[in-house]
């Protein structure tokens, strides 16, 4: 099996992650939905182990994505762009969760509970005899009754669905084993939930109201812990929004409209004036119609000036080599550092050293004035 699929035209900067683990394909639907708009990765996890998924996610972004991009994982997959995130904060500038599973060991304890007594009694008969199969070591062909389990559950999971079918490629038994065991034991240790002190992007939370993972799992852990974190509860919703016959139109309206507003704050970097010439800051900043713009308009010696016309926030982000000089034309630009924000206005300025992790946020559109070598990246290193 390939591991990538991809939707759409480059440049591919929105990724979906599917759940299991072990069960490729069901985020498929979503990333048609997306990918008149956008270019979308589908990475399909072959890899045995935690480490392994993570690692070969960050090959399939580093060949392919345009980043940094947005993570949209679902089930397990939102548990796994939670870690990824993490473990490589540069690559992701938004993390959206979708039915994730719960970040703490307390809030698992009646997820089952509450499937099996959605189920009719010859189900959870069914699920009793399916669950010894898995278990027996001299049953050799352990996909079979793995799939079927699935989808005894993705029933008891949907509220009111229109479809049942997935659109699973396949279902690895061998996978599913050995990462959720690594998943599982993450999770009881409690190291799980201290990496999401480590994301330094927004991240949204998307959960169903029947969702047998319950929604307090995910809202009251990760509060805790994110620096940017909203948490969206649907209704009349199960695990998977975009089956359900009342949920799926709102579930995409607020999927593109995150996904907008991410587009909105891309930077747009271009030179438009240069030396020798006048620069005329009014007819600038009136030139620039979009929420995030960022024009070269000189350059002096080895650093350049660019004027900043924005409004909402950026990811957070470092730059290695380089420091970076703020001064406000207009408005009110507030500063994010890791401890403390710098609150920025007309005729006032700060310069964040380099290596120190920072975002930019304008409440209401702002003017700003950068100065900083010509080497930067304004997304970060």
């Amino acid at each position: 099996m390939k591991n990538l699929r991809t939707y759409g035209k480059a440049p591919f900067d929105v990724v979906v992650i599917h759940g299991g683990p072990g069960a490729p394909g069901h985020m498929a639907p979503v990333a048609r939905e997306l990918s008149p708009d956008w270019g979308v990765l589908e990475p399909l996890q072959t890899a045995a182990s935690l480490d392994g998924q993570i690692q070969e996610l960050r090959a399939v972004l580093e060949e392919n994505g345009d980043l940094p991009v947005t993570l949209i994982g679902s089930s397990w997959g939102a548990m796994l762009g939670f870690i990824f995130s993490a473990r490589y904060p540069a690559f992701v500038k938004k993390l959206i969760l979708i039915g994730s599973a719960v970040y703490e060991e307390q809030y698992a304890a009646n997820i089952q509970k509450t499937r099996l007594s959605r189920l009719s009694d010859e189900e959870r008969r069914e699920v009793h005899s399916l669950t010894g199969t898995l278990k027996d070591p001299a049953i050799r062909d352990k996909n079979t009754p793995l799939a079927q389990l699935g989808k005894l559950f993705t029933e008891a999971d949907a509220y009111n669905p229109l479809t049942l079918d997935t659109e699973n490629l396949e279902v690895q038994y061998h996978i599913y084993q050995s990462v959720w065991a690594d998943a599982t034991e993450l999770r009881s240790s409690g190291e799980l939930l201290k990496l999401g002190k480590q994301i330094q992007c927004p991240v949204v939370a998307i959960h169903g109201d029947y969702d047998p993972h319950p929604p307090e799992g995910i809202q009251k852990p990760l509060c805790a812990v994110l620096k940017s974190f909203r948490f969206i509860l649907l209704e009349n919703c199960g695990h998977l929004p975009w089956i359900e016959r009342e949920a799926r139109d709102k579930f995409y309206e607020i999927i593109k409209e995150e996904l907008r507003k991410v587009s909105q704050r891309r930077v747009r970097m271009e030179a438009k004036i240069g030396q020798s010439k006048l620069i005329d800051l009014p007819g600038l900043i009136a030139s620039c119609k979009e929420k995030w713009n960022n024009l070269i308009i000189s350059q002096v010696n080895d650093s350049i000036v660019r004027l900043g016309v924005i409004e909402g926030e950026y990811h957070w982000h470092q730059h290695e080599w380089e420091d970076e000089f703020f001064f406000v034309v207009d408005g009110k630009l507030l500063l994010d550092l890791e401890n403390e924000t710098i609150e920025l206005l007309p005729q006032q300025g700060y310069t964040v050293p380099k290596g120190v992790v920072h975002r930019t946020r304008a409440p209401e559109r702002a003017v700003i004035l950068m100065i900083e070598q010509g080497t930067i990246k304004p997304e970060g290193d």
